[in-house]
């Protein structure tokens, strides 16, 4: 890690907003996003840092949640009956307010995990797929392991249709920014 400071900051803050047990899916999530930003050529430390804060304001109450995304872009009606879809959006905020953080393509990478959204950047998409992929997830590990091995592109679309099935199998919405990523993949 090049800012071993900036690092032990940011893991602190994670750790101030989350029980052990999520953040034991962040360290997880964090280390798989570096792994995967070493094969696809992108920033390590971004990935590591984006995967380690993905979920900071995953435990905040919906009307927090709601409170921090008002003053960025608009709160869709989906996300106002969800609010669970803004806590990437949230923990961007969190994270540059508490730690002034300020690194865009980091941010967007925390921001866009849980929907993802169309033009996504390669940080972006590592930081998806990682988020479903870490080891730590209730995935079988054969169905793991094989959506590893795709190329990217590939491998986000496979993490985008799981999540939307997911989502269908529960009966909850899926994003319009879900829908909207998916006709880009396909």
């Amino acid at each position: 890690m090049r800012n071993a400071g900036l690092l032990s900051q940011i893991d602190s803050f994670v750790r101030s907003c989350i029980g052990s047990r999520r953040y034991a899916h962040s360290r997880s999530t964090a280390e798989l996003a570096r792994d995967l930003c070493s094969r696809f050529g992108v920033d390590e430390d971004k990935g590591f840092i984006a995967g380690l804060a993905h979920d900071a304001a995953r435990e905040l109450s919906s009307a927090e949640v709601i409170r921090l995304c008002g003053d960025g872009n608009p709160v869709s009606g989906t996300e106002v009956r969800d609010p669970a879809l803004l806590h990437g959006r949230a923990a961007a905020v969190l994270l540059s307010f508490r730690t002034g953080f300020c690194d865009a393509e980091t941010l967007d990478a925390i921001k866009d995990h849980v929907a993802g959204r169309p033009s996504m950047g390669p940080l972006s998409k590592i930081v998806f797929c990682a988020d479903l992929l870490e080891p730590g997830r209730d995935l079988p590990d054969r169905i793991r392991q094989k959506m590893l091995l795709l190329e990217l592109d590939a491998m986000t679309l496979s993490v985008l249709r799981s999540k939307i099935r997911y989502l269908r199998s529960i009966r909850k919405a899926v994003s319009p920014l879900s829908r909207a990523l998916l006709k880009e993949l396909t």
